[in-house]
């Protein structure tokens, strides 16, 4: 009981919710390149990412002055962090002398080894008992000791990672003499480890990018280029597309609803590893519209004339499609011809689809491209705790084809 339990300091001040909490993966890339070509290469540094939490709290009255003091004494140590997007509440009491607790597991942080918490439901409190596990299953945890008292139905449970404030967590703003806000961020002393997950679709070798956009947001689609540039401040420049190709910059942005959604999302982005991964990313855009009917044995897809056969044939970033069907199917498929006659396209595909396409039963026909993460820095914006909306803003750059 108290602050500081069996030597473990608890940060005892509950985030304010009016604000999410927002958690960043720091992975670790060491890539060489662009050449002027557009080949690079890559090699993962860290088996699990850095991980940080920032979060806001308004501590007031006896709170703030417990929380200035705690601060003051505790420093860079170490401090116990609940993970406060995992919360869940007992079920039934749990009595003294218990060494499990029934509760969720999947999708949840606990691990063996490590601690989790048990604390009332209420924004700050001295009565709180931390627990170490020894072992996690699908429906409980169980305990390295026994629990030390009561604790009723509706407590709060959740699991703790160790962490320490970050530099920028010194200084806390007075809104009165009794009144104080403080942007808190924890940077975890220990690794974080989560299961990845196979992507599941592929395309020619590499997983493809399967996820539904947010519209409710824009999104920024950029088309780059590596030059060199020639430039003795004379003259006029000279610039050298040696690849000749065209790299897109596309962001994507993610949002989930619900705990199992949120688990896929923290595999997804375990699996991605900031840059590492290269695999197939759709724009979702209508960028082709089918003009007509094309059999299940034919190869021979019609769409309206766009300037794909003058313009997009063959080119680097324009020859592999993602075909949706009005029920959820997909196919993938390249173009390896196009001509155009009449204002329509006839983009010629590696293989039939199997099935009849039509504008009635096509949903829209995308481009894909190789990318990879723009960054080895992924942040999670948690809008409530796990159970609730979890969003992830994601930048994706292309890089060269090798097929």
């Amino acid at each position: 009981m108290g602050y500081v339990e069996d030597g473990i300091v608890l940060w005892p001040l509950c985030p304010n919710w009016k604000k999410p909490i927002t958690e960043t993966l720091e992975f670790r890339t060491r890539v060489i390149g662009p050449t002027l070509t557009g080949v690079r290469q890559k090699r993962r540094m860290r088996k699990a990412p850095r991980r940080y939490m920032n979060f806001e709290v308004h501590p007031h009255h006896a709170s703030r002055r417990f929380v200035d003091n705690l601060r003051f004494a505790q420093g860079k140590r170490a401090w116990a962090m609940p993970i406060w997007h995992d919360r869940q509440s007992l079920a039934a009491s749990l009595i003294a002398g218990a060494t499990s607790i029934p509760c969720a597991t999947e999708g949840f942080d606990f691990a063996a080894g490590r601690y989790a918490v048990l604390r009332p439901n209420v924004i700050f409190s001295d009565q709180f008992e931390i627990v170490e596990v020894e072992s996690v299953e699908a429906d409980s945890i169980t305990l390295a000791g026994a629990t030390a008292q009561d604790w009723p139905a509706g407590t709060f449970l959740y699991p703790i990672r160790m962490a320490r404030l970050a530099d920028n967590s010194n200084n806390s703003i007075l809104l009165s003499d009794e009144v104080s806000t403080l942007q808190v961020s924890f940077e975890m002393s220990e690794v974080c480890d989560w299961p990845t997950a196979e992507f599941a679709s592929t395309y020619l070798g590499a997983p493809v990018w399967e996820f539904s956009n947010n519209w409710a947001s824009s999104r920024n689609f950029a088309f780059n280029r590596v030059l060199d540039t020639l430039d003795n401040d004379v003259a006029l420049p000279l610039y050298y597309d040696f690849s000749d190709k065209t790299f897109a910059a596309l962001d994507a942005s993610w949002m989930v609803k619900g705990r199992t959604a949120h688990s896929i999302m923290r595999s997804a982005l375990y699996t991605l590893a900031g840059r590492y991964l290269t695999l197939w990313v759709p724009t979702l855009a209508n960028d082709l519209e089918i003009a007509g009917t094309m059999a299940s044995g034919a190869s021979v897809l019609p769409v309206k004339a766009c300037g794909y056969s003058l313009f997009g044939l063959g080119m680097h970033g324009r020859r592999d499609i993602r075909i949706e069907l009005a029920g959820g199917v997909v196919y993938y498929r390249r173009i390896t011809d196009s001509e155009e006659s009449d204002g329509v396209e006839e983009l010629t595909l590696n293989a039939p689809l199997g099935v009849e396409v039509s504008p009635t039963n096509v949903r829209r026909i995308s481009f894909m491209m190789l990318m990879q993460q723009a960054s080895d820095n992924l942040t999670i914006t948690h809008h409530t705790d796990a159970d609730g909306v979890t969003t992830a803003p994601l930048v994706f750059e292309g890089v060269t084809e090798t097929s």
